[in-house]
C-alpha cells in the first residue's frame, strides 16, 4: 500500500456518494409526500364529509376536490422550499466529507 499518496476511489467499492445522497434525497423525498398526501386525505375528509355513508354526494365531491386543489397548491410551494432546503443541507455536509486532511507518511 502507498502511503505517500492521497487514497483514490474505485468504483468497485461501492456507490458513489452522488448515488448515496440521490438515494437519501429520493426517500426523504417520498416519505414527505406520502406524509402530506395522508395528512390532506384525513384532513379534507373531515371537513367536507359530514354524513360518511357508501357513496359522496355531489357537495362533498366538490368539497373535496377544492380542498385537495387548495393543498396541492400551498403544497408545491413547500416542496419547492424543502427541496431547496434539502439540497444546501446535504450540499453542507457532502462538503464537510470532501474536505478530510490528507496525512502524508512519508
Amino acid at each position: 500500500m502507498d502511503f505517500g499518496s492521497p487514497p483514490t476511489s474505485s468504483s468497485s467499492d461501492g456507490p458513489s456518494e452522488s448515488q448515496i445522497v440521490s438515494q437519501i434525497q429520493g426517500e426523504v423525498q417520498l416519505a414527505m409526500m406520502q406524509e402530506y398526501i395522508s395528512s390532506v386525505r384525513d384532513t379534507c375528509f373531515e371537513k367536507c364529509v359530514t354524513k360518511p355513508s357508501t357513496s359522496l354526494s355531489s357537495s362533498e365531491q366538490q368539497c373535496l376536490a377544492r380542498c385537495t386543489d387548495r393543498y396541492g397548491e400551498a403544497g408545491q410551494q413547500h416542496l419547492s422550499t424543502f427541496d431547496l432546503s434539502m439540497q444546501n443541507l446535504l450540499g453542507q455536509a457532502s462538503m464537510r466529507h470532501l474536505h478530510l486532511p490528507y496525512y502524508d507518511t512519508t
